[in-house]
């Protein structure tokens, strides 16, 4: 029960990892996540009264996590792109992942730092926001190793993308 051409085992698993890493970090994750973060910080006011939204962490912290989706999604669609005319690029794919599994835990973690900083933790809002963020953490920390270790990853656009060789162990 042989399935695919004889010898080619190696190929298909490693041409599915490909497919894997991009669909482990899609762009709308982190998308998401600022939409979640943006929605909690407009209905949030500081003492004097002024919405948490228009304060420079927060404004910094929804363009910071605003560009890390637009070049997630423009990493992911450059694999699309490739995988449409043949086989995805592995430095372009692993590329991706690595890019968006970090910044996933970057963002992640400044946005629980903005979010306690401006917050009034028994508003229910920030709490289910903080949940929110907390297990998401958690989540994209598994992403981190999830499709391939980034360290890996990394090893693989080294060879495969800036022609380099395999690093001797």
């Amino acid at each position: 029960m042989r399935v695919g051409e004889e010898n080619e085992g190696w190929r298909l698993i490693t041409s599915q990892l490909n497919h894997e890493r991009v669909m482990l970090a899609p762009a709308g994750r982190l998308e998401g996540l600022r939409d979640d973060v943006l929605a909690w910080a407009r209905t949030q006011r500081t003492p004097d009264g002024q919405s948490v939204a228009d304060l420079p962490a927060a404004r910094r912290l929804l363009g910071r996590m605003t560009a890390a989706f637009r070049v997630n999604e423009l990493l992911n669609w450059q694999v699309c792109e490739a995988a449409a005319h043949g086989e995805p690029s592995v430095a372009d794919a692993s590329a991706s992942k690595v890019f968006a599994s970090e910044e996933l835990q970057e963002v992640g973690r400044l946005a629980e730092e903005v979010v306690a900083a401006y917050s009034d933790p028994a508003d229910p809002a920030t709490a289910e926001l903080m949940h929110e963020l907390d297990s998401s953490a958690k989540r994209f920390l598994v992403v981190t190793f999830g499709g391939g270790v980034n360290e890996v990853q990394r090893e693989l656009v080294c060879m495969f993308g800036l022609g380099m060789p395999k690093v001797p162990r």
